[in-house]
């Protein structure tokens, strides 16, 4: 949904921000800020939760989420729990078809990684299950330079009945050199030297609409691919469910820095220990945090 307000005031000295309430005849919302000086007290921002769902054919909708993995063992000691080994923003158009709405007809994926704090090194993979996109269709992975130069162009069918398998990055240490990387503060940030694009165009549209709720469960649980990392220096696959994935459904996520386990960078984040331990998420867990994620400040005490 998106509406424009304009308005012009006058007599004042410094800029004002109006803001319209929208309430939908169906569905919550919730506030999310307020102004509360003692010109404006009425003034409250709502976020929407709406289905995500093209409306008339030709609509698209965009998606993001974050990845960031943990590559060592489950047992108890053996891991510190930093989820910063590798990190990795995915963002997604959906193309709906110019004839029928609410049918997919494309899927474009684009990987910008973020960080890989971790001394292993990964394949990142994109698989996608049988019928997770139930149309055959024609894929190409496109890899870039830190330019954005071309450096590779892979077109393959996509079947719509078996499972699919993209090695995205295929391996870790070509797109961030050395390690850690970005998550120690104080360090210079280094941009990625790889960055990937998949399109998957589809011979016959299906009805689609990304599952909203799924981009929020922390371990990757509602997702309709499985955004697979093969560890290769121990041969371990860490897949879609596994508590050492970590899914959030923004694109500006902030990591825990490097030995940081995550409880102690989001206080919304309960760790259980056991083996292997648990993990309970409060809901919007990560938009509360303490200077020991990676956002520039040196993290005090845990």
């Amino acid at each position: 949904m998106t509406f424009t307000l304009t308005a012009t005031i006058s007599g004042v000295t410094s800029a004002v921000t109006k803001t319209a309430v929208i309430v939908p005849p169906a569905g919550t919302i919730d506030p999310v800020s307020a102004n509360n000086s003692a010109a404006d007290t009425d003034l409250v921002i709502y976020r929407l939760w709406l289905p995500l769902v093209a409306k008339q054919p030709g609509d698209s909708l965009q998606w993001q989420v974050a990845l960031g993995y943990e590559d060592l063992s489950l047992v108890t000691g053996l891991n510190d729990f930093d989820y910063n080994d590798w990190v990795v923003q995915i963002s997604s158009t959906v193309s709906y078809s110019t004839t029928s709405p609410g049918r997919m007809q494309k899927l474009d994926m684009y990987f910008i990684p973020r960080a890989r704090g971790g001394g292993y090194y990964h394949t990142f993979q994109m698989r996608f299950p049988a019928q997770a996109l139930p149309s055959d269709g024609t894929a190409v992975l496109t890899i870039y330079d830190q330019n954005r130069r071309v450096i590779s162009t892979q077109t393959q069918a996509y079947h719509g009945n078996a499972e699919n398998v993209f090695d995205i990055f295929q391996n870790t240490s070509t797109v961030f050199p050395g390690g850690p990387v970005n998550v120690v503060e104080g360090a210079p940030l280094v941009p990625p030297q790889r960055f990937a694009d998949l399109s998957i165009t589809f011979d016959t549209p299906f009805v689609f609409d990304v599952p909203a709720a799924g981009l929020s469960l922390p371990h990757g649980q509602g997702l309709f691919f499985d955004p697979t990392l093969l560890v290769l220096n121990t041969g371990d696959e860490i897949h879609v469910g596994d508590l050492r994935l970590l899914s959030v459904p923004i694109s500006n996520w902030l990591w825990p820095e490097e030995g940081v386990r995550i409880d102690r960078a989001y206080p919304g984040v309960v760790y259980v220990p056991g083996s292997p331990p648990s993990f309970s998420f409060s809901p919007l867990w990560w938009t509360n945090f303490n200077h020991c994620v990676y956002d520039g400040q040196v993290c005090g005490t845990p």
